[in-house]
C-alpha cells in the first residue's frame, strides 16, 4: 500500500483547519482490523480549534485499534460511535464552532476488505483499470441527527483489487479537479507510482495555488507487503503556492539544481518549450552551454602533449637498413624536430576542423529544428486566431440582435444562446492557448470580458465585491445554521444548539433562552412556527416563545423535515418516502392528524432538498429540477435557463404576497430571484458569499439577509 497525503496551501485560508491522518497497525492485535485514514477540514475555524481534528483523530484511532477481536466493520463503527459521545460531550458544553463546519472522512482496510464514512462535504473516488467510480454515491449523507447528537452515520463496504486507487478530497479540492478535469489525468498515469503523481502535480503547481485543502490518495500496487513485513512510510506533502515539498521522506522543490551540459537537454528542450519561452531557452539550453563546451575543447587542444609516437609494423622491422656516413658540414642540423612538431600542429588541426564541423552540423540541426518548431506554433498561433474571428463574428451577430431585444423577444432570446456558445469556446480557447502571443491573448482575455458582460446584463447577474455586513456572530456567543424573518426581525436558530438569536431592523440582537432545538420553520399570519424533529412545534409571536406541542406522526416511520406553511396549514416533506405530508389547521393553535397531500397518481418519491409553498408547492429536487404540483397533482418541471449555468441549489423560498422565487446556490455564492414562470429577474453573486448556510426575505421582497457562517449580509434591490 502507498499513501499519499497532498496538503495544498494551508496559509491560503486562516478560516480553514485542515489535516490528514494515516494509521498504520503497530503489532499483530491490531493487524486483525488493518489500516486506518483519515482526512478533515473545519471551516470558520478560530485559534482555539487549532487541535480540533487532531483530539477527533486520536480519539477514532485509538477506540479502533483498543477493539482488535471485532471485525474492521465493527471496529469502525465502535470508533465513530465514541467519537459521537465525544461530540454531543463538546455540544453540551458550548463548544459549538465545528456544527455545520466539521468535514471528515474515514477509510477503514484490511487486506481486501475496504470500510468508509464521512459526514460533511468529503468525497470518495476509486479508480480501476483507467476507470473513474463514484463510491462516494454509496454513503447516504444524511443530516445529522440531533437527539441524541449522532454525526457519524452510515459506512459504505466493499473490496478493492490490486492495482486499484482509492482517493479521497474535502470539497474545494474535488471541485477543482473535477473542474479541471485533473481526477481523469490521473486516471490516465501508465504506469501509475509515486514519481509519476508527484511531477504531474507539479506540472500543475501554478494551478493548484489557488485552492487550499487535502487530497489523499492510496495505491494498491503489487508491492504492497504482505503479513508481518514493514511497512511503507506514507509520503505527506504540503502544496502551497510557490513549492510542492514534502514534509517526510523524499522532496520535490522548486529551485533548480546545478546541472552539468546535456545534449538531450540541449537538443529537446527547446522543441517542447512553449514558444513564448523559445528565446530564452535557446540562449539557456544551447547557446551558452555549447559556447562553454567549444571553449573546454579548445583549451584541450592547445595544450602542450608528448610528440607523437610512430609505431613500427613488422613489414618495417623486416626492412634491411643501410648506414652510410656523411661528411660533417658546418653549419648544418637535421630537421627531425621540426619535422615532428608539424606532424602534430597537423593533426591537432585536423582534428580540431574535424570538431568544428560536428559542432556546426549540431547548430545547423538545431536551427533547422527550431525553425519547424516555430513554424509548427506559428500555425497553432493562426490557429487561435481564426477560431477567436469566428467567436468575435459570433459575439457581433449577437449584439446585432440585441439591438432588437426591446422590441424583439425572440432576438433576446437568439442573443443569449449565441452568448453562451460563445462563452463556452472561448472558455476552450483560453485554456489551449496559453503561451500566444501578448497581444492575441489580450484580445481573446478582452473579448472573454464583453461576453461575459454582455451574458450578465442579459441574466441581470449583479457582481457584489463588498457586500454589506449586516451584523457579525461570536462562536463563544452563538453559532446558527438557519434564520428566518418575521416582522421586522430576523431570527437565528441552530439544531445543534438552544435558544434563538433575535436581530432587529438596526442590527441590534440578543438570545432568547429556550430549552428546545429546532431544524426549520415557517411563517403563518401572524406567528412563526418552530419545528424541532422529529415531531414537535413550538410557536413564535410578538410576546414571545410559546409552550411546544406535539404532532402525531402519520405512520411510525415518517421522517419530517423542512416545514412550510400555506394558509396556515403546515407542509413537510418526508424524506424517506418522498412524500409532502399536510397538517391541515383547525384554529387556536391546533392541527388535524396528518394527510398525504400528493394525490395517488402523483404520489412518487420526489427526492427533494427544499420545498416552498404559497398557493402552488414548489419542490427542488436533488437534481436541481424544480417541480411545481397544485392542489396534489403534479403541473410541471420549471425550466430555468440561466447563466452561469447551475451547479447545486440549496433552497428554494416563497410566499403568497411575494412574486417571486428566491433561490439559493452556495456553491456558485449567489442567490436567484425567479418569476414564477422561470424568468430570471435578478442575481447576486459575491467571492464573500463563500459560506453561504441560509437566507431570508422582507415581508416586502426588497431586502435578502444572507447568512454567511458567522456573517449577516444585507441586500437591498
Amino acid at each position: 500500500m502507498q499513501v499519499f497525503e497532498f496538503h495544498f496551501n494551508p496559509d491560503l485560508k486562516p478560516s480553514l483547519i485542515f489535516d490528514s491522518f494515516c494509521y498504520e497497525p503497530e503489532n499483530v492485535y491490531e493487524r486483525r482490523v488493518g489500516s486506518l485514514y483519515m482526512l478533515g477540514l473545519l471551516r470558520n475555524a478560530i485559534p482555539h480549534d487549532a487541535a480540533f481534528l487532531d483530539k477527533l483523530a486520536k480519539l477514532i484511532r485509538e477506540r479502533y485499534y483498543g477493539s482488535t477481536l471485532v471485525s474492521s466493520e465493527e471496529s469502525l463503527k465502535k470508533s465513530l460511535q465514541k467519537a459521537n459521545e465525544y461530540l454531543q460531550e463538546l455540544t453540551k458544553n458550548g463548544e459549538v464552532g465545528w456544527l455545520g463546519n466539521l468535514n471528515l472522512g474515514a477509510i477503514a482496510i484490511k487486506n481486501s476488505e475496504i470500510n468508509f464514512t464521512k459526514t460533511g462535504d468529503i468525497k470518495f473516488i476509486l479508480i480501476r483499470e483507467g476507470q473513474l467510480i463514484n463510491i462516494d454515491e454509496k454513503i447516504k449523507n444524511e443530516t445529522i441527527e440531533p437527539f441524541p447528537l449522532k454525526v457519524f452515520g452510515n459506512i459504505a463496504s466493499g473490496k478493492i483489487a490490486e492495482g486499484d486507487i482509492l482517493m479521497a478530497f474535502t470539497k474545494d479540492v474535488f471541485d477543482f479537479f473535477t473542474d479541471k478535469k485533473l481526477t481523469e489525468e490521473i486516471a490516465k498515469i501508465k504506469p501509475f507510482n509515486g514519481e509519476s503523481l508527484k511531477l504531474f502535480l507539479k506540472s500543475k503547481k501554478k494551478e493548484l495555488s489557488v485552492i487550499s485543502g487535502v487530497f489523499l490518495l492510496l495505491f494498491l500496487n503489487d508491492k504492497t507487503p504482505k503479513k508481518g513485513n514493514s511497512k511503507e512510510i506514507p509520503v505527506k506533502e504540503n502544496l502551497k503556492e510557490n513549492s510542492l515539498a514534502p514534509q517526510k521522506k523524499e522532496r520535490i522543490s522548486s529551485r533548480a539544481e546545478k546541472k552539468e551540459f546535456s545534449f538531450r537537454e540541449a537538443v529537446f528542450i527547446p522543441f517542447t518549450a512553449p514558444a513564448k519561452k523559445a528565446k530564452n531557452l535557446l540562449m539557456k539550453k544551447i547557446i551558452l552551454p555549447v559556447f562553454n563546451f567549444l571553449k573546454s575543447q579548445f583549451k584541450k587542444t592547445t595544450k602542450k602533449s608528448s610528440a607523437p609516437k610512430i609505431k613500427k609494423t613488422k613489414k618495417d622491422a623486416q626492412k634491411k637498413r643501410f648506414y652510410i656516413n656523411l661528411p660533417a658540414l658546418d653549419n648544418f642540423s637535421f630537421p627531425v624536430l621540426k619535422l615532428k612538431m608539424r606532424i602534430k600542429d597537423m593533426d591537432e588541426s585536423r582534428r580540431i576542423q574535424s570538431n568544428l564541423f560536428l559542432i556546426f552540423s549540431f547548430f545547423i540541426c538545431l536551427f533547422i529544428g527550431f525553425l519547424i518548431f516555430s513554424w509548427q506554433e506559428n500555425k497553432k498561433v493562426e490557429n487561435y486566431r481564426e477560431d477567436f474571428e469566428k467567436i468575435e463574428q459570433k459575439v457581433e451577430q449577437a449584439e446585432s440582435f440585441l439591438l432588437l431585444k426591446e422590441t424583439n423577444p425572440q432576438a433576446r432570446k437568439d442573443a443569449d444562446v449565441l452568448l453562451e456558445e460563445s462563452w463556452n469556446e472561448i472558455s476552450v480557447l483560453i485554456k489551449e492557448s496559453v503561451f500566444v502571443p501578448k497581444e492575441l491573448r489580450g484580445q481573446i482575455l478582452s473579448l472573454e470580458n464583453k461576453i461575459s458582460q454582455e451574458l450578465n446584463e442579459l441574466n441581470n447577474l449583479e457582481e457584489i465585491k463588498n457586500p454589506e455586513i449586516f451584523f457579525q456572530f461570536k462562536s463563544e456567543n452563538f453559532v446558527p445554521q438557519r434564520i428566518i424573518s418575521f416582522g421586522k426581525d430576523n431570527y437565528f436558530f441552530s439544531h445543534y444548539a438552544q435558544g434563538l438569536f433575535r436581530l432587529d431592523e438596526k442590527g441590534q440582537g440578543n438570545k432568547e433562552e429556550t430549552e428546545q432545538k429546532f431544524d426549520s420553520a415557517a411563517n403563518l399570519t401572524d406567528f412563526v412556527i418552530l419545528f424541532s424533529g422529529p415531531n414537535q412545534i413550538t410557536g413564535l409571536n410578538v410576546g414571545g416563545i410559546e409552550d411546544p406541542l406535539t404532532l402525531v406522526p402519520p405512520y411510525p416511520e415518517a421522517n419530517l423535515s423542512n416545514v412550510s406553511s400555506f394558509a396556515s396549514h403546515l407542509y413537510f416533506l418526508d424524506k424517506k418516502s418522498g412524500k409532502i405530508i399536510k397538517y391541515p389547521f383547525l384554529g387556536k393553535s391546533k392541527w388535524v392528524e396528518a394527510v398525504s397531500w400528493l394525490s395517488s397518481d402523483a404520489s412518487r418519491n420526489i427526492d427533494a432538498k427544499s420545498m416552498a409553498v404559497d398557493d402552488n408547492v414548489w419542490v427542488l429536487a436533488k437534481d436541481n429540477s424544480i417541480y411545481r404540483y397544485y392542489a396534489g397533482e403534479f403541473k410541471e418541471t420549471l425550466k430555468i435557463d440561466i447563466f452561469p449555468a447551475i451547479k447545486d441549489l440549496s433552497k428554494i423560498f416563497t410566499s403568497t404576497e411575494l412574486p417571486y422565487l428566491y433561490i439559493s446556490e452556495p456553491s456558485q455564492k449567489r442567490i436567484i430571484i425567479l418569476d414564477k414562470t422561470g424568468k430570471v429577474i435578478r442575481q447576486f453573486q459575491s467571492d464573500s458569499f463563500d459560506n453561504l448556510l441560509d437566507f431570508s426575505v422582507s415581508e416586502n421582497g426588497k431586502t435578502i439577509y444572507i447568512l454567511n457562517g458567522l456573517e449577516v449580509f444585507k441586500i437591498t434591490f
